[in-house]
């Protein structure tokens, strides 16, 4: 298991109806705003994003962000995947803290300092992490409600 594994999730459910069905219950959606990105395929996101701090349609930053996909088992079920990613504000926060570290090693700077931008480090990540997730949680919990889906466990995809 990679240790990126940890900073994403993948959520399966399943939706009691055919697909046309379950992409016209998706459509009308009112929160969080939907995105559709490709065949049965749809980004979702809060309409506000406290990570970034950007209204829905802002600017060119991504805000939070859950892809779903539906796969079609039968006729009259669909299974709706739940999925994300690795923000990138994780790795920013490692290249800054990076620098920082090579900065204070060449500036001959105390042995404490290094701990103290691990430490720095250690908080911002978990920081980030935990905003998001309370986010990605409140739009999976918001679409899983609205679209009355059947909790169907962790998904390998």
């Amino acid at each position: 298991m990679k240790l990126t594994e940890h900073f994403h999730r993948n959520q399966t459910y399943f939706y009691p109806g055919n697909i046309t069905e379950l992409e016209n219950e998706m459509s009308k959606l009112t929160w969080p705003v939907v995105k559709k990105i490709a065949a049965k395929k749809y980004k979702i996101s809060p309409v506000f994003s406290f990570g970034t701090l950007l209204l829905a349609n802002g600017i060119g930053i991504e805000r939070i962000n859950v892809v779903v996909s539906i796969k079609e088992i039968d006729a009259q079920r669909q299974q709706v995947c739940f999925s994300t990613k690795l923000r990138v504000e994780h790795y920013l926060v490692a290249g800054i803290c990076l620098i920082s570290i090579l900065a204070a090693i060449k500036q001959n700077e105390p042995l404490l300092t290094y701990p103290l931008i691990l430490g720095i480090w250690i908080l911002a990540h978990l920081f980030f992490q935990w905003i998001f997730s309370i986010q990605e949680n409140q739009v999976i919990k918001g679409t899983v409600e609205q679209l009355h889906l059947i909790k169907g466990g962790e998904s390998d995809s």
